[in-house]
């Protein structure tokens, strides 16, 4: 589970993300919107790879040094 309270976030490439420094490590995790949707609060289900997102389920993507997660999948909470 990745907790991101308070986080800061940034648009990195086409997708909101969040940077994360974990000393000698860099991590991303980029977030998606749905297919068609804007992100907005609220609880998604099946968040998956983006390249696989549908219109229900956003994108969940996890990099770390450059390398991609390549079995992110979960469920995501905006609270505001």
């Amino acid at each position: 589970m990745i907790l991101l309270v308070g986080a800061t976030g940034v648009v990195r490439g086409a997708y909101p993300t969040v940077a994360i420094n974990g000393g000698d490590e860099l991590w991303y995790v980029e977030l998606p919107a749905p297919r068609g949707e804007a992100l907005h609060a609220g609880k998604y289900y099946d968040a998956g790879q983006a390249a696989s997102r549908t219109g229900r389920a956003p994108g969940l993507d996890i990099y770390v040094n450059g390398r991609r997660c390549n079995k992110s999948k979960g469920t995501l909470t905006i609270r505001e």
